[in-house]
């Protein structure tokens, strides 16, 4: 009977996890994944370049380029161990993605995570997460970290302060996905 329930939430863990990147598909660079031993699926990523220039390219006013990376991770029960180790991979990995330069105005790393079951010390700390990077005193723009969590067996989205938006967008497709 367990593992009939895990099968299920698992199925629909994949079933939720394919239809948010076919719905990041139409503007994110799609990867499939594997990485963080078998936990992180995918990620999306996104490219913007802006420019104002006067009647000809080469009389450039200004320009700015801007990205969000979105990793996102599948996994049964999430735990402090293992929010720790999702934490410092994702960031580590959105780091290091990162080339500031003059025209860098910011890069977002999003984490989003798909989960059957939360601890609730797992989820205070989630809310409370924070992480913000400035480079060069913010001339060559900044990074801020966003986090969005989705307990599948309540239905229930944790974000931090800069995820409430992304936790609105995965709670609009979970509840699609659930009707």
């Amino acid at each position: 009977m367990e593992q009939e329930r895990l099968a299920a939430t698992g199925s629909a863990r994949d079933a939720l996890m394919e239809k948010l990147l076919e719905s990041y598909s139409g503007y994110y660079d799609i990867t499939r994944e594997d990485g963080l031993e078998g936990l992180h699926k995918a990620t999306a990523a996104f490219h913007s370049y802006v420019e104002k220039y006067v009647l000809v390219r080469s009389a450039q006013m200004w320009a700015h380029h801007s990205h969000e990376y979105i990793f996102l991770f599948s996994l049964q029960h999430l735990d402090m161990e293992t929010w720790a180790r999702i934490r410092d991979y994702y960031l580590e990995l959105g780091l290091s993605l990162i080339k500031p330069d003059k025209q860098h105005m910011y890069t977002y790393i999003t984490g989003v995570l798909l989960c059957d079951e939360i601890d609730d010390d797992v989820a205070r700390e989630m809310k409370r997460f924070k992480y913000y990077k400035s480079f060069k005193l913010s001339f060559y723009g900044w990074t801020n970290a966003r986090l969005t969590a989705l307990e599948m067996s309540s239905g229930k989205i944790i974000s931090n302060y800069q995820g409430r938006e992304m936790g609105k967008f995965v709670n609009k497709i979970y509840k699609e996905k659930t009707k």
